[in-house]
């Protein structure tokens, strides 16, 4: 019997690198375009518990633009 769960290789969809990098280049200077219109500082606060002491914790990261 043959096994059913096996993935064919033609079945997986091809991927376009060459766009999916002009898309993201697109996006990302869309975006520095935008920090310099709006000057806001990007921030972000994650919040933590340490496993050893049980003691919360919270590293703040910031970004000043592009």
């Amino acid at each position: 019997m043959k096994n059913w769960l096996t993935l064919k290789p033609a079945a997986l969809p091809a991927k376009k690198a060459s766009s999916e990098l002009a898309t993201k280049a697109d996006f990302d200077r869309k975006v520095a375009e935008f920090r310099r219109a709006s000057g806001k500082v990007e921030s972000c606060r994650i919040d933590f518990v340490c496993a050893k002491t049980a003691e919360p914790f919270s590293p703040s990261y910031s970004s000043e633009g592009a």
